[in-house]
Protein backbone atom coordinates (compact mmCIF):
# COMPACT_ATOMS: atom_id res chain seq x y z
CA UNK A 1 0.00 0.00 0.00
CA UNK A 2 1.31 3.46 -0.91
CA UNK A 3 0.63 6.21 1.58
CA UNK A 4 1.64 9.09 -0.69
CA UNK A 5 3.85 10.38 2.09
CA UNK A 6 6.72 12.62 1.09
CA UNK A 7 9.62 13.31 3.42
CA UNK A 8 10.09 17.06 3.65
CA UNK A 9 13.12 18.64 5.27
CA UNK A 10 12.56 22.11 6.74
CA UNK A 11 15.70 24.15 7.33
CA UNK A 12 16.85 27.74 7.55
CA UNK A 13 17.52 29.44 4.24
CA UNK A 14 21.14 29.63 3.07
CA UNK A 15 20.92 33.13 1.59
CA UNK A 16 22.41 34.12 -1.75
CA UNK A 17 23.47 30.64 -2.94
CA UNK A 18 19.86 29.49 -3.16
CA UNK A 19 18.06 32.76 -3.87
CA UNK A 20 17.68 32.02 -7.60
CA UNK A 21 15.82 28.78 -6.84
CA UNK A 22 13.65 30.49 -4.22
CA UNK A 23 12.68 33.17 -6.73
CA UNK A 24 11.95 30.45 -9.30
CA UNK A 25 9.60 28.69 -6.87
CA UNK A 26 7.98 32.01 -5.97
CA UNK A 27 7.42 32.96 -9.62
CA UNK A 28 5.90 29.58 -10.48
CA UNK A 29 3.55 29.73 -7.50
CA UNK A 30 2.48 33.28 -8.29
CA UNK A 31 1.86 32.52 -11.97
CA UNK A 32 -0.25 29.51 -10.95
CA UNK A 33 -2.36 31.31 -8.35
CA UNK A 34 -2.22 35.11 -8.63
CA UNK A 35 -4.26 35.56 -11.79
CA UNK A 36 -5.01 39.17 -10.85
CA UNK A 37 -1.35 40.12 -11.48
CA UNK A 38 -0.13 40.98 -14.96
CA UNK A 39 3.10 39.52 -16.31
CA UNK A 40 4.64 42.99 -15.91
CA UNK A 41 3.64 42.95 -12.23
CA UNK A 42 5.23 39.55 -11.74
CA UNK A 43 8.46 40.62 -13.41
CA UNK A 44 8.57 43.73 -11.21
CA UNK A 45 8.04 41.74 -8.00
CA UNK A 46 10.39 38.99 -9.16
CA UNK A 47 13.24 41.50 -9.26
CA UNK A 48 12.32 42.77 -5.82
CA UNK A 49 12.18 39.22 -4.45
CA UNK A 50 15.69 38.58 -5.74
CA UNK A 51 17.17 41.86 -4.48
CA UNK A 52 15.16 42.80 -1.40
CA UNK A 53 12.30 40.71 -0.08
CA UNK A 54 14.15 37.44 0.52
CA UNK A 55 16.78 39.28 2.53
CA UNK A 56 14.24 41.18 4.65
CA UNK A 57 12.75 38.05 6.23
CA UNK A 58 13.85 34.95 8.12
CA UNK A 59 13.55 32.28 5.42
CA UNK A 60 12.68 28.63 6.03
CA UNK A 61 13.16 26.30 3.09
CA UNK A 62 11.28 23.09 2.31
CA UNK A 63 13.41 20.44 0.58
CA UNK A 64 12.28 17.13 -0.95
CA UNK A 65 14.86 14.69 -2.32
CA UNK A 66 17.52 17.41 -2.30
CA UNK A 67 15.41 19.94 -4.24
CA UNK A 68 13.93 23.15 -2.85
CA UNK A 69 10.15 22.90 -3.23
CA UNK A 70 8.94 25.76 -1.08
CA UNK A 71 9.76 28.49 1.36
CA UNK A 72 8.28 30.69 4.00
CA UNK A 73 9.40 34.01 5.39
CA UNK A 74 8.90 35.47 8.84
CA UNK A 75 9.24 39.07 9.95
CA UNK A 76 8.32 40.65 13.26
CA UNK A 77 7.04 37.31 14.54
CA UNK A 78 4.60 36.82 11.65
CA UNK A 79 4.65 34.67 8.55
CA UNK A 80 4.67 37.08 5.62
CA UNK A 81 5.54 34.69 2.77
CA UNK A 82 4.58 31.12 1.93
CA UNK A 83 5.21 29.61 -1.50
CA UNK A 84 5.36 26.11 -2.91
CA UNK A 85 6.60 24.70 -6.18
CA UNK A 86 3.76 24.77 -8.71
CA UNK A 87 4.64 21.24 -9.83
Amino acid sequence: MTTGRVDVELRPGAGEPESARLVEVWAGAVRATHHFLTEDDIVLYEGRMAREYLFAVEVTVAVVAGRIVGSSGRADGRMVMLYGDDE
